[in-house]
């Protein structure tokens, strides 16, 4: 007999482990030109939201953040 406590706790852990072995195997799955697409699309999403706090935000810094609000679908932590 399984307590609550006690599913709760296999499916953390079997979350945990299915999350780890995710993203690896979508890494793999991806060309080195999408990784570095990417990338540099988190870097310029960072930089802009930086400038924007520091208040020497440019034209493209406001139009980048204002495109990933208007594009549907989820987005990863880093970008919300």
């Amino acid at each position: 007999m399984t307590t609550k406590k006690a599913r709760s706790e296999a499916a953390r852990i079997m979350g945990q482990a299915g999350g780890k072995r995710g993203g690896i195997a979508r890494a793999n799955a991806l060309t080195p030109k999408r990784r570095r697409e990417i990338a540099r699309k988190a870097n310029r999403i960072g930089l802009a939201k930086r400038r924007i706090a520091a208040g020497t935000a440019t034209e493209q810094d406001v139009k980048i953040l204002k495109d990933l609000e208007d594009t549907p679908g989820p987005r990863c932590r880093m970008a919300s």
